[in-house]
């Protein structure tokens, strides 16, 4: 697997990074991306990953069964260490989270929020329930 992503540093100290993705991209192109970026994340020892989307195009906010079927795909290859937090535009975010609790069904512990501060902010709170 190519291991050319750029990853910004958030925390160096409890492991946490941010990569972006933006650009005109099909969703199950987008999908795969992150999934690609998500085991490079988990190859380099990140235990936090926040993938700000909000510079994407070319789809509309994806349905109900393409969420399940997102997440079930980021589950199989995060590991059980890693904590995937999505930053978004608003109009992306199902207000009931329906992504997030079927995320959890598939072992992935993961959010989603609108400012890389919000979720840098859940991150750091999840960490401290780390045994």
């Amino acid at each position: 697997m190519s291991d050319d992503f750029d990853f910004e540093c958030l925390d160096a100290e409890r492991r946490f990074a941010l990569f972006n993705l933006s650009g005109a991209i099909a969703l199950h192109e987008g999908v795969a991306r992150v999934a690609k970026v998500i085991a490079a994340a988990t190859a380099r020892g990140y235990h936090g990953l926040v993938v700000d989307i909000r510079g994407i195009a070319g789809f509309e906010p994806p349905g109900v069964g393409a969420r399940h079927e997102m997440v079930r795909t980021w589950a199989a290859v995060a590991g059980p260490r890693l904590r995937l937090v999505m930053v978004t535009r608003p109009e992306f975010i199902d207000p009931e989270r329906f992504a997030m609790v079927a995320a959890r069904n598939f072992g992935l512990v993961a959010n989603v929020f609108e400012t890389r501060a919000e979720a840098l902010y859940w991150l750091r709170s999840e960490s401290l329930l780390d045994p």
